[in-house]
């Protein structure tokens, strides 16, 4: 009994949490930007993942710095982010005014 219960433990340890999931995936977007250190999240949740390497579906709040070296202010996203086979991407779609806002409003319902 002793030893499942710690095989159970060490598998759970192996398995990444939500927590670090999320982190991977905003360093994979961070990566992305213009200015990938001044790149800051908040309120970040998965909608979705996928079996394989790494992949899901992402929603929250970012914020980074423009060309003249200011920050713009946080902006809903919703991304994607998959690495499989040694090829990492993602691609995140802010809540601008338009086409995309509704979009994105509509995969990032709770």
């Amino acid at each position: 009994m002793r030893a499942i219960i710690g095989a159970a433990l060490i598998l759970g340890l192996a398995t990444p949490t939500q927590a670090q999931t999320l982190e991977e995936a905003q360093q994979i977007i961070a990566d992305e930007m213009r200015d990938p250190e001044s790149t800051r999240f908040r309120n970040t949740w998965i909608v979705k993942k996928y079996e394989g390497d790494f992949g899901l579906e992402m929603c929250g709040e970012f914020n980074s710095k423009n060309a003249m070296g200011g920050y713009v202010g946080y902006k809903m996203f919703y991304a994607i982010v998959v690495k499989a086979n040694g090829i990492t991407k993602s691609t995140i779609i802010p809540a601008e005014p338009g086409v995309f806002s509704a979009f994105v409003l509509k995969q990032c319902a709770k």
